[in-house]
């Protein structure tokens, strides 16, 4: 086989190139390290670095620093703390706490779209570039370290928002024998700080870097603007050897609104009608002063208010009556207990009364006689018409209203049947729901 010009040239070149890495070889040979030998082998120098190599030392670095990157949600940088519980946005956590202790929470606000932040600094390099044309004659300008500054404050500043915080007490300690007991049990404390030298808000911490809210009957509010992380602890005070047990509390953060809310400021929104010695007929307000006929229809058929009794001799709700959580685990009646209806109200909806507007009206049975209730009103969400509640997502208590049954045996049966037929009769003007 003859090989053409080309490729003797090219076979040539090869056989050459290989003597050459040959005699390389033979002059300069390499000197191949064992692995013992590295044992020996020199500390790695830091030049110009002050900071430990040591892995004991290292673990000593900053442990609360995070890095400030604003387009990112800073929630991905790690979990909560130990004993700290992180809450999502518009979900309500239950939980124990017992006396003399404090269960500590976080809330980060949920992601800004990375869009967002760059628009922010896109408009303040518009800004800046202006202003350093505007200024370049005369050698002023923003420098490149109070522009970074600038855009970190205003894009924190845009991504402030309001974050409501709310808890209701579910269950706190009883009286071990409540003839000989007068007072009621303590109620919790809510602490909020966003401070990043308070994380575990409490009793024990600096009061200059938290806020405090007692809870009131079993309900605290509490609203602040903030860019950064809250912190969250609830309280539960010492309490005396009368009472036994512990509380139960559930606490939630929204950027939307209060998940939990009462109102103790307007007149109670629930009428006393009539009663006899074992029931008792009540109704509210207009739930709507509106004219249209869609609204009404809305109302009608699904009433908002549950409604809740207890007789004021029994001091089982004491201290609970803005929780909704709680008048369901000790109010004596409700419409709704351990999750199930119950046969002692009856509710429905009607248009009868002055101004023919949709009204919700209830009727309890099974009571005692010559006996002073309490009769508490709560929606779960929204309330329609005139007293919408506009971004509610939990729960909203009412203030209480007094009534009483009459004594001796039900000596108003007209009121009974009537009542009760009001609150099941299905017709034009009255839509009615019976637990």
């Amino acid at each position: 086989m003859h090989l053409s010009p080309l490729q003797s040239r090219l076979v040539a070149s090869l056989v050459a190139s290989c003597l050459l890495l040959l005699l390389y070889l033979v002059l300069f040979p390499p000197n191949f390290a064992l692995a013992a030998e590295f044992k020996s082998a020199l500390p790695v120098v830091f030049d110009d670095l002050d900071f430990p190599t040591e892995e004991a030392a290292r673990s000593l670095l900053d442990p609360t620093y995070e890095p400030e990157f604003t387009p990112f949600d800073r929630s991905i940088m790690g979990r909560a703390p130990a004993g700290v519980t992180s809450l999502t946005n518009n979900e309500a956590m239950p939980m124990n706490v017992d006396e003399g202790t404090t269960q500590r929470f976080v809330f980060v606000l949920p992601a800004v779209s990375g869009r967002g932040t760059e628009g922010v600094g896109l408009e303040l390099r518009s800004e800046h570039d202006v202003e350093l044309e505007r200024d370049a004659g005369a050698g002023a300008g923003v420098g490149p370290a109070e522009y970074q500054e600038e855009e970190k404050n205003l894009a924190r500043r845009q991504s402030s928002r309001t974050v409501y915080i709310s808890s209701n007490t579910c269950q706190q300690p009883q009286p071990v024998d409540p003839s000989k007991t007068t007072m009621d049990p303590p109620q919790l404390t809510l602490f909020v700080s966003t401070s990043a030298e308070n994380q575990a808000p409490g009793p024990l911490a600096d009061p200059k870097s938290q806020a405090m809210v007692v809870f009131n009957e079993g309900a605290a509010v509490y609203n602040l603007t903030t860019d950064r992380e809250v912190y969250i602890g609830v309280h539960a005070p010492n309490v005396s050897e009368v009472f036994s047990g512990t509380y139960n509390f559930r606490v939630a953060a929204s950027i939307d609104s209060y998940y939990y809310t009462y109102n103790e400021q307007d007149e109670a929104d629930l009428i006393w009608v009539d009663s006899d010695s074992q029931g008792a007929l009540l109704i509210t307000h207009d739930l709507t002063d509106s004219a249209n006929p869609v609204v009404d229809q809305q109302i009608m058929s699904t009433p908002p208010y549950v409604l809740f009794a207890h007789n004021k001799k029994d001091p089982a709700i004491n201290g609970l009556k803005y929780s909704y959580c709680g008048l369901q685990n000790y109010a004596q009646i409700a419409a709704i207990k351990n999750g199930r209806q119950t046969s002692m109200v009856r509710t429905g909806t009607t248009t009868r009364g002055i101004g023919n507007h949709p009204k919700q009206q209830f009727f309890f049975s099974g009571l005692n006689s010559s006996a002073e209730y309490i009769g508490i009103l709560a929606s779960e969400g929204n309330v329609l018409g005139k007293r919408q509640l506009s971004g509610v997502r939990g729960t909203t208590v009412f203030k209480a209203t007094n009534f009483t049954t009459k004594s001796g045996k039900a000596s108003f049966p007209i009121l009974t049947s009537r009542a009760a037929a009001a609150c099941t009769h299905t017709s034009d003007q009255t839509t009615a729901t019976a637990p």
